[in-house]
């Protein structure tokens, strides 16, 4: 997830003479019927209800459309899947929350092709719902185009150089505190992960958090469109979607990834079982606490242009347990691959790649650690050391983690550990077994050759 620098207002208490420009909009393929471009500003959501009274009200007066449309009846649902497209720069997160307040259950969100929907405009784009009347609720319905942009950050007030009351400032820390409740009341029917938030606020307001790799949407619940197609639903493939939703349960189930220093959380059991009947049925074993829930996929067999947009049609759908979520192509591919390099040349010409042709094959991590060489009981060396870890994946799909300790002495120590089998572990080309205890150093991690007594720890 990349970071750059950003200025803009989000939490918005000035006057500005640019508001959004709201208007029908015909996009066929990300499915929209009315465009909010521009910065959001006080009197944006009022706009917006009008132009989507004037297109959805049938005929009806402007009193009787908002009735029909907005006052919890379903006479005036998209069950077509209509959606908003949005692009702009943020604005006022006050506007933006009675722009959510108005859409919550009733409209799609989409961001286009080319589109950047940032700071306010990414909350507005996370309440994109559509409500079914029946026992499904509320669904998420909201598409970020691989080659749009999604960005947070924390919400900013600018105001001019010059000295202001006790009173004003104490009002301006109340309105931003209303705004931050009104969202996270929101937050649950919205689908929006308490890690998002967390991870938002913790981006200063001139920088931006952009959702740009299959990870992060798979983590956030993010649909991805006009994407490319994995050729083969492969091994590797349907468990890369089933990690993707397991992401997204572990973050609801105990937070795991509060902060900013997240890092993919996987689960590999047995290998998948696939079933063949009208569509692919995958199943993969060892997900859930304890590795005791099964991962079911289910996969249309003949994908076209308009699966990916689908709301209650899809390409694929993922369950763990009871819960699931509409899985897009993006999902089936590594969750580090950046999700530009899975844009399609052209959104209505489908385009298939095998799954290991883009996944990043050599992805460097660097950390200085500790290392240690033990004949038995007997340390043989103790000294610092440089770990690189690097991911390789062979053309058939199967993965290695690799890490090279480079001691300062000059010598290298390298460990392999099998994705697909975990249990797999070689140090310099040797089997070894992990230590889980009657470790040489407590607080290390180690491993001991099965055919010699020596073994290799890190801190």
């Amino acid at each position: 997830m990349r970071r750059i620098a950003w200025c803009f207002l989000l939490l918005s208490f000035l006057t500005s003479a640019h508001s959004a420009e709201i208007e029908p909009f015909d996009e066929p393929y990300m499915n929209c019927i009315v465009r909010l471009s521009g910065l959001i500003e006080e009197g944006d959501a009022e706009r917006l209800e009008k132009v989507l009274v004037s297109i959805l009200g049938g005929g009806r007066s402007r009193d009787e459309a908002r009735e029909y449309c907005f006052n919890g009846t379903l006479g005036c649902l998209n069950s077509d899947k209509k959606r908003i497209c949005l692009s702009s720069p943020g604005g006022s997160i006050v506007e933006a929350l009675k722009i959510i307040e108005l859409i919550d259950g009733f409209m799609g969100t989409a961001v286009p092709r080319g589109a950047d929907c940032l700071s306010a405009c990414a909350l507005v784009f996370m309440a994109g719902s559509s409500a079914s009347g029946g026992p499904m609720g509320t669904a998420i319905n909201r598409k970020l185009h691989a080659a749009g942009r999604l960005g947070f950050h924390a919400p900013s007030l600018e105001v001019e150089d010059r000295r202001y009351t006790k009173t004003a400032v104490e009002n301006a820390y109340r309105v931003a505190n209303e705004a931050l409740s009104r969202l996270m009341l929101r937050s649950s029917g919205m689908l929006l992960s308490q890690t998002l938030i967390a991870e938002m606020l913790a981006t200063p307001p001139k920088e931006m958090m952009f959702v740009d790799t299959v990870y992060d949407a798979g983590r956030w619940l993010i649909p991805i469109a006009g994407t490319i197609y994995p050729r083969q639903i492969t091994a590797t493939a349907a468990v890369n979607a089933c990690n993707a939703y397991y992401n997204w349960v572990l973050e609801r189930l105990d937070n795991a990834w509060v902060g900013t220093d997240a890092n993919p959380v996987w689960r590999y059991g047995f290998d998948p079982v696939f079933e063949k009947n009208d569509d692919l049925r995958v199943k993969v074993e060892g997900f859930g606490p304890e590795a005791a829930m099964t991962c079911t996929l289910r996969i249309t067999l003949e994908p076209n242009a308009k699966d990916t947009l689908s709301l209650w049609g899809y390409y694929a759908h993922v369950w763990i347990g009871d819960e699931g979520f509409e899985a897009s192509p993006a999902t089936f591919f590594d969750p580090l691959t950046p999700l530009s390099t899975l844009v399609r040349p052209q959104d209505e010409a489908l385009a298939f790649r095998d799954v290991p042709d883009v996944t990043p094959e050599d992805l460097k991590l660097f950390e200085e650690t500790r290392c240690y060489l033990f004949d038995g009981r007997e340390e043989l060396r103790n000294e610092q050391c440089r770990r690189e870890t690097s991911r390789r994946v062979s053309v058939s799909g199967l993965e290695t983690a690799i890490s090279t300790f480079l001691w300062v002495s000059g010598t290298q120590t390298s460990l392999s550990i099998d994705r697909w089998d975990p249990t797999n572990k070689m140090v310099d080309g040797a089997k070894v077994i992990k230590l889980s205890t009657d470790r040489p150093v407590q607080t290390a991690e180690c491993y001991r050759h099965i055919n010699a007594q020596t073994t290799f720890c890190f801190d």
